[in-house]
């Protein structure tokens, strides 16, 4: 039981690239963790024919650690102008540097990220994410491994996608309030 979390970001990553902004970065965990590769993938498929450069970086999970590698993204002459991020964890550091440079969102850099946690909502104007359905693919998770464990379903290997949605709120929306 799994989301598509490349279908997931190029869901978020076309968002983007409808609202506007023109060089879009994607701020992911290091190389080899699977759903930040995955995730790549679907922002890389995204922006194929919206903008030529891959602007792809790389982090340690958490607040501080995204925070910091966000100052130096956002310090460079030609910084993207939105970033979509892995989680809302590792987005709120983003937040807090793109505050710190005294940058607005979403007029100087869009934001988005994944988990639609809480949060999204204690950003000022709030914080675009992709809502997982957390709830539903913990509940199927848990049915399928009991149904497993009872004998109730025969135990060949079957992949099931829980459905993403775009939770939408100001952090994205190039005409939202400036925050």
């Amino acid at each position: 039981v799994d989301n598509d979390n490349v279908r997931s970001a190029e869901l978020v990553t076309q968002h983007m690239v409808e609202q506007g902004f023109k060089r879009i970065g994607f701020l992911g965990a290091k190389r080899g963790v699977t759903v930040s590769d995955d995730r790549i993938i679907g922002y890389q498929r995204a922006i194929r024919g919206h903008q030529e450069d891959h602007l792809i970086f790389h982090s340690d999970f958490g607040i501080e650690a995204a925070r910091k590698a966000a100052h130096e993204i956002l310090s460079s002459s030609d910084r993207p102008d939105a970033l979509v991020v892995l989680d809302d964890f590792m987005a709120l550091g983003v937040f807090n540097a793109k505050r710190e440079l005294g940058l607005q969102s979403p007029r100087d850099l869009g934001l988005a990220s994944f988990n639609d946690s809480p949060l999204c909502d204690i950003i000022a104007g709030g914080l675009t994410s992709v809502n997982l359905d957390i709830d539903n693919l913990v509940g199927t998770s848990v049915e399928r491994l009991i149904d497993i464990i009872e004998d109730k379903r025969d135990h060949a290997v079957r992949r099931q996608i829980i459905p993403s949605h775009l939770a939408v709120r100001q952090s994205s929306l190039r005409t939202g309030v400036q925050a």
